[in-house]
């Protein structure tokens, strides 16, 4: 294998350079752990104001290797959501509602009826809303136009839907 030292030589460089930068990240929390010791209450609760002016009291004075703790702060690795515990969130979409929203929240009985019989038959249909929604409104106003309905100055939504729907 060629080359086989000048792998290693930067194998071992990368992995020097790793650790020095990481190491900020230690002091930095090694720091502030202190801090937290400093402001901790009799009664176990953080006294925020104490632990920031403690904080503070270090922005310009070495703490580590000769940087500030303005300058380690800065230079520590920044840990992402999954790493520093992460997060979940869940978006829950009703298609009732993006309809509604879309016909500017149309007081048309014919409307508010094919909606509420959509969400009926959506519990027992693996169509898509859309669909049962047209059907429905087509049930109950057969002879009403979904552009009635959905046409407002904000939108043209409802001629779209008449060209895509079928007659």
């Amino acid at each position: 294998m060629r080359n086989k030292s000048a792998v290693i030589f930067f194998t071992v460089v990368i992995s020097l350079l790793s650790l020095f930068y990481i190491s900020f990240t230690f002091a930095t929390r090694r720091i502030e752990a202190e801090a937290d010791r400093f402001a901790t209450t009799k009664n176990g609760q953080i006294d925020r104001v104490k632990k920031q002016a403690y904080l503070d009291s270090l922005a310009k004075v070495p703490v580590y290797l000769g940087y500030t703790y303005q300058e380690v702060k800065e230079q520590e690795i920044n840990l992402g959501l999954d790493l520093q515990g992460g997060m979940h969130v869940t978006l829950e979409v009703s298609p009732a509602e993006i309809i509604k929203s879309l016909s500017g929240n149309s007081k048309d009985p014919a409307f508010l009826s094919a909606l509420k019989k959509a969400s009926d038959k959506q519990r027992t249909s693996t169509q898509p809303f859309a669909q049962l929604f047209y059907e429905s409104f087509k049930e109950v106003a057969p002879d009403t136009r979904l552009a009635k309905v959905f046409s407002n100055s904000a939108n043209r939504i409802g001629l779209i839907l008449e060209l895509l729907m079928p007659r």
